[in-house]
């Protein structure tokens, strides 16, 4: 979730990749395993395609929307951002704040990486 790294995913749909990835949000990049990259780039695909697919995210503040669009559709799709409990386990989602953003992940399916 650096911006120095990578620019404009924005941290709801980097919370619910890092999430598909089963990867924790204060992961290291230098850290991370060719197969855990992998899992990122696929999942970033998948879920960037299936947002613009079904218009993005609308959190009902008015920021999103756009009546000529379908708007806000991928937002009953969040797993882990703003939810009370995780889609996959059902622990409470944990929030914090990293770079600044606010944050949500699953403690129990997105586990804080060892040290190598």
């Amino acid at each position: 979730m650096d911006g120095t790294i990578i620019a404009g995913i924005g941290n709801i749909y980097a919370c619910e990749i890092m999430f598909a990835a089963g990867l924790h949000p204060a992961s290291e990049v230098g850290q991370l395993t060719l197969t855990q990259w992998s899992r990122v780039l696929n999942e970033t695909c998948r879920i960037l395609k299936d947002a613009i697919d079904k218009g993005g995210v609308d959190l009902g503040d008015g920021v999103f929307e756009y009546p000529e669009f379908n708007s806000g559709g991928f937002t009953p799709e969040l797993k882990v951002y703003r939810q009370k409990s995780c889609f996959a386990c059902g622990t409470p989602i944990k929030q914090t704040k990293i770079a600044v953003r606010n944050t949500f992940f699953c403690p129990t399916c997105q586990k804080f990486p060892e040290k190598n």
